[in-house]
């Protein structure tokens, strides 16, 4: 008899019925879990492109493990160069990660591991060791969610009843994102003669409302993929600046 195959770390959505008994989800209950990097950067500042370089070097990998969400903040734009790709939203998402830490400062470049690793990442060690860590807490009990499409939108649950039993709860977020290689010739600021490339910057994020543990239902507006950005929804414990808890790509 063959072998089931493993479904993706992160795939579109689990592909069986609720009540599946295959050896997937009987034997193997805890898939690999995907590593969630969040680059909070700037091509204003110039202690960034080190940060970058690496994180394009990490998705050079192609590892379907991992996923980098590259957010670049406006705070910068008044040191000679005004970001095209900063976004309030990254300001605000950087700023709510600082609040959960308890702190008012926020620094570029920042990168944060599944929520709960956080450093500058700006050498090969540096951001190896934020992975490590994140992935490392993270999985201790990682409570896997599921997704699957339903008309009216998505339905997220607890992989496991052991999951179900740990009652966490979070918030659902939405990232649109660029995968395409961009570079960008910087004339002014601190990084000007620099061309800059970027991948996977994030264009929006927004709040889909609250997983209160069990089946919740989020709604999704439809999208013209013909712009080519990627969609994810990633669930973060107790709301914004929390662990991520799940998360999915969305193909439709």
């Amino acid at each position: 008899m063959e072998e089931p195959t493993q479904p993706p770390p992160y795939a579109l959505f689990d592909p069986h019925p609720e009540d599946c008994e295959c050896a997937i989800h009987v034997h193997k209950p805890r898939p690999n879990r995907p590593i969630i990097v969040e680059a909070f950067q700037s091509q204003g500042c110039n202690s960034c492109p080190p940060t970058n370089t690496l994180l394009l070097s990490l998705l050079t990998l192609a590892d379907p493990n991992i996923l980098v969400l590259d957010y670049h903040v406006t705070y910068w734009d008044h040191l000679g160069w005004k970001d095209p790709f900063g976004i309030p939203e990254a300001d605000a998402h950087q700023r709510e990660y600082a609040e959960a830490s308890g702190t008012s400062r926020l620094y570029t470049p920042q990168v944060i591991v599944n929520g709960v690793s956080q450093g500058i990442g700006n050498s090969t060690g540096k951001l190896e060791k934020l992975i490590k860590d994140g992935g490392h807490l993270a999985s201790k009990d990682w409570p896997w969610l599921l997704f699957s499409k339903l008309e009216e939108g998505v339905l997220i649950r607890e992989a496991t009843p052991a999951a179900a039993a740990i009652g966490r709860r979070g918030r659902v977020f939405e990232v649109l994102y660029d995968p395409i290689l961009q570079e960008v010739e910087i004339p002014r600021g601190e990084n000007a003669g620099r061309t800059l490339a970027h991948r996977n910057v994030v264009k929006s994020v927004r709040s889909l409302g609250e997983w209160r543990g069990g089946r919740g239902v989020v709604r999704l507006e439809p999208r013209d993929n013909a712009d080519g950005l990627e969609r994810v929804l990633i669930v973060q414990e107790g709301g914004a600046g929390g662990q991520v808890i799940g998360v999915a790509r969305i193909h439709f």
